[in-house]
């Protein structure tokens, strides 16, 4: 029987997968190899990153790190005043609008990924071709209008605003919340009616639950994008700027101490922080079973 079913799964590997498997596993290792590079090059001196660019340092150095500590921020008017933002206050920019807007995204998705999942009305087939026509069209230029509504309605540089933006359901996220909800048996929600529940509580206290492991994984990449973000915290939030538009504008430093490559990638190094130990916290449940189990009995 072993024998059988060896030779089984050795069937299954056929020369297509294992092209797919070798480029994925070399595209991965080319991103662990130039994350490991630049966070070793972050310990080296100016002088030992020319002569020894891609070897272990010589002799490890945490002075480029306090150089990012004590010069790492920005400035910004703000009416008349020049305001100055130092890495302290950009990480709790960061912070505010990667988790906020991350929660109200991803919650914006859930909860329309029940309701057409849950409620098949003519209304939810129309919502659903909506997110399949503008996944397939491509749609450009709407970031003037965007600017415009935003400004119309007061909530222009406003966190707010921000939410505003976020609270959409077009995308991938809103078709993978709804497969999760269809995939929960009916006899979960109409246990909970029977005993008196609402369908709010029933999304609240029941559904959403169920789905939770879902919920954190898509919280989670939509936090590590909106933390890479510059753009759009660059344009709707100028008096509110994150660590990714201070190392934007770090980077653009060519002179002097703060000009070298290994502050740079120091730099770089403590941006990326918040996201590995957020990802070290709570990697076995994000990337844990994802699926969703029955009713027993």
């Amino acid at each position: 029987m072993k024998n059988m079913k060896s030779g089984k799964q050795r069937k299954r590997i056929n020369p297509f997968t294992a092209v797919m498997l070798a480029v994925l596993v070399l595209h991965s290792l080319s991103l662990i190899l130039l994350v490991f590079w630049g966070a070793v090059s972050s310990f080296k001196t100016d002088y030992d990153f020319r002569f020894n660019t891609y070897g272990f340092p010589k002799e490890m150095t945490f002075s480029n790190f306090a150089l990012v500590w004590e010069n790492f921020g920005t400035s910004v008017r703000i009416g008349l005043d020049l305001v100055r933002f130092y890495i302290e206050d950009l990480f709790v920019n960061s912070l505010i609008y990667s988790l906020s807007a991350a929660l109200v995204g991803t919650m914006s998705h859930a909860v329309m990924g029940y309701l057409t999942a849950k409620f098949p009305f003519k209304i939810s087939k129309v919502l659903t071709a909506i997110v399949l026509t503008t996944m397939v069209l491509p749609i450009i230029g709407t970031l003037p209008s965007l600017l415009q509504v935003v400004t119309a309605l007061g909530i222009y540089d406003t966190w707010i605003g921000i939410w505003f933006m976020n609270a959409g359901f077009l995308g991938m996220n809103f078709l993978i919340f709804q497969a999760a909800f269809k995939a929960i048996p009916a006899d979960f929600g109409d246990a909970a009616k029977v005993d008196g529940a609402k369908n709010f509580s029933v999304f609240a206290s029941i559904m959403l639950p169920l789905v939770m492991k879902t919920f954190s994984l898509l919280y989670l990449l939509s936090f590590i994008g909106l933390w890479n973000d510059y753009g759009t915290a660059l344009i709707f939030l100028p008096s509110k700027p994150t660590i990714a538009i201070g190392l934007f504008y770090f980077n653009l430093a060519r002179d002097g101490v703060m000009g070298a490559i290994p502050v740079k990638l120091a730099a770089a190094v403590m941006s990326l922080l918040p996201v590995l130990i957020i990802f070290a916290l709570f990697h076995k449940k994000l990337l844990g079973n994802l699926s969703l189990g029955g009713i027993k009995g």
